[in-house]
């Protein structure tokens, strides 16, 4: 009886055979199996076949090729769409003009690779490792690279191998969490409503880049070059400004919530309606900047030049400098994992309040409702854009939070500490408020249509700019 392994084997033999048999009639592969098969011949093989037929465009689309070799092919203008490419080694490899969307590259080496005017749209590219790469006009749309490694990587516009003028690359709402750009050249590259909490661009160009409505929570942007950036909208809550190079930068309505700067300059920098709430503000030169409109309660302008500086309708109330709220980081259990651990002990840390409260806003309420002695502890946490309509905070301690955009439309926040909260741009529409305590509360931007606010004191809180309250 044959063994499955012998049919196997008989089984790639035929297929050799059948693509040895087209090879010699001047043939070409016709399937994604066919090519595999032809690479899988060796290297001198591929190289002189792709030699004799540069215009024809490998197709591995679909394939699984989890943890194959492929270092220093040449795979121009080839098709991965769709392939499973976890674990692969393409090191040194042409891959220009290469698409790949919706593929899966998990912990995926394209180390030093020229990928120039590559299509990654809606891949997974998470824990790639993509430093040194060519991105020249690289497409990553709704790619996931969270905790990709992107040292020295090239996005902006570039000549490709054919000695072509090549764009910047465009990563339009990608998931890049924790993604290493360290050093990156990324001129006039476009991040619009990327997600890049914690990602660090330390000592990048980043001139004229495009960050519009991104989200960067705690980025690092020591020493970068940001001169004539476009970040409309963008969150910076405790970003790192130190050393940076923001003159002529585009920074309106931004949140600078606790973010740093110190020996940076901002010269003629739009921080018009931007909130910098909490933000240590050490020696920059900011000569000529545009602060109208903004946010600076309990800003420290001491330290920084701002002659000829633009200051018409900022908030600049003087006060002591809040603490600020830091992400903790902590292993975050499973929802599953979570539940059964809060069904036999409640929750005792802000962090695993706030682990209560990731399982819905629902199960909060039930949970609160069941133990109505228990009092949340969510003290110093980032709640950044959470939707958290109707949730019950009624007597929480909430003191140095962040609930920057947030929704807290119907919220029950009676009796609640908020002592030094972040509620800029927040939505409190209908919420109730009373007998909270907010002192050095930031409403700056705040909706509060129909919000109850009996018993507060609005005098020791930021208003600035804030709608729908009577």
């Amino acid at each position: 009886m044959t063994s499955a392994n012998g049919l196997a084997k008989s089984a790639c033999y035929i297929l050799d055979n059948e693509l040895e048999r087209k090879m010699n009639k001047t043939d070409l592969p016709q399937t994604p199996q066919e090519w595999l098969a032809l690479y899988k011949r060796g290297k001198d093989v591929w190289e002189s076949f792709r030699g004799e037929h540069p215009y024809e465009s490998p197709d591995f689309r679909g394939l699984d090729l989890k943890g194959q070799i492929f270092i220093g092919a040449n795979l121009e203008n080839s098709l991965f769409t769709e392939a499973n490419l976890s674990g692969c080694d393409f090191s040194n490899c042409n891959m220009s003009d290469c698409y790949l969307e919706r593929s899966i590259c998990i912990k995926t080496s394209f180390k030093n690779s020229d990928l120039t005017s590559a299509d990654f749209e809606g891949a997974r590219l998470n824990l790639a490792d993509l430093s040194m790469c060519r991105l020249s006009g690289a497409h990553f749309k709704g790619a996931d690279l969270r905790c990709a490694n992107m040292k020295g990587v090239l996005l902006a516009a570039s000549q490709s191998s054919h000695g072509c003028e090549v764009g910047p690359a465009i990563l339009i709402m990608a998931q890049m969490d924790g993604a290493d750009l360290t050093r990156a050249n990324a001129r006039r590259a476009d991040f619009t409503a990327a997600r890049m909490r914690r990602a660090r661009f330390a000592g990048s160009e980043l001139n004229w880049a495009v960050f519009k409505g991104a989200e960067l929570c705690g980025a690092d942007f020591r020493n970068a070059v940001l001169a004539g950036a476009e970040m409309d909208g963008a969150d910076f809550a405790w970003a790192d400004f130190i050393g940076a190079n923001m003159d002529m930068a585009q920074f309106p309505r931004v949140g600078f919530y606790g973010a740093i700067f110190e020996s940076g300059t901002a010269r003629g920098t739009n921080f018009s309606g931007a909130d910098f709430f909490g933000a240590k503000m050490g020696r920059t030169d900011a000569t000529g900047a545009d602060f109208s409109g903004a946010n600076l309660f309990r800003a420290d302008l001491g330290l920084w030049a701002v002659e000829n500086a633009i200051l018409e309708n900022a908030n600049v109330s003087p006060g002591h400098q809040p603490p600020i709220a830091q992400m903790r980081p902590f292993k975050r259990r499973s929802p599953e994992e979570a539940e059964n651990a809060f069904s036999k002990k409640p929750p005792r840390s802000p962090e695993e309040w706030w682990e209560l409260l990731k399982l819905g806003v629902d199960k909060f309420n039930e949970y609160r409702k069941n133990y109505p002695q228990l009092t949340p502890d969510l003290h110093g946490t980032d709640l950044t854009s959470e939707t958290l309509r109707g949730a019950d905070f009624s007597r929480a301690d909430l003191s140095c939070c962040n609930f920057a955009m947030a929704g807290l439309e119907e919220a029950l926040l009676e009796n609640a500490n908020l002592r030094d909260t972040n509620l800029s741009r927040a939505d409190l529409s209908e919420a109730i408020l009373s007998r909270s305590d907010i002192t050095g509360t930031n409403f700056y931007g705040a909706f509060l249509a129909g919000a109850v606010m009996d018993g507060v004191n609005i005098k020791s809180a930021n208003f600035f700019a804030v709608k729908g309250l009577k």
